[in-house]
């Protein structure tokens, strides 16, 4: 018996999550006035969607220093960033694994209305930095790299 190779996690991986995920796609699909979600029905999607998420985890830990360095990629960058747009409101940002990689650059990323009211731009100010603006301002050209 051999040991499992790094790319025999990442097709588990991918075969159990589409598994749970097409039966979720598939029982939101079904839902209308006629076929509402139950209580019952939404504690079986969150149990499917639960399975995913620790499969995942649990898949990537494997390939870690310690088990659980799932926030940092091998060259020190880190994987997600969070950013509070307003008083108890947190954005977060997961950066493409590739440096150089159009997500990472210099964009905005959403425009959403607050609880306050006031209208928020968030967006990648520079690679591996969020920032966030009323959107009643703009940007300039190439103030995002500032």
């Amino acid at each position: 018996m051999t040991d499992p190779s790094p790319i025999d996690y990442l097709k588990f991986c991918a075969a159990e999550a589409k598994s749970r995920l097409d039966y979720v796609i598939d029982q939101l699909g079904q839902i209308d006035v006629e076929y509402p979600l139950t209580t019952d029905d939404a504690e079986v999607l969150q149990s499917f969607l639960e399975e995913v998420q620790r499969t995942v985890i649990e898949s990537a830990a494997v390939f870690c220093r310690d088990g659980r360095d799932l926030d940092t990629y091998v060259d020190g960058r880190p994987v997600r960033t969070q950013l509070e747009v307003e008083k108890g409101v947190i954005f977060e940002y997961r950066w493409h694994p590739q440096p150089d990689h159009r997500d990472n650059l210099p964009h905005s990323i959403y425009t959403a209305k607050g609880r306050d009211g006031r209208r928020r731009t968030v967006f990648v100010a520079a690679p591996g930095v969020l920032d966030t603006a009323d959107a009643g301002l703009r940007l300039v050209d190439g103030e995002a790299d500032r």
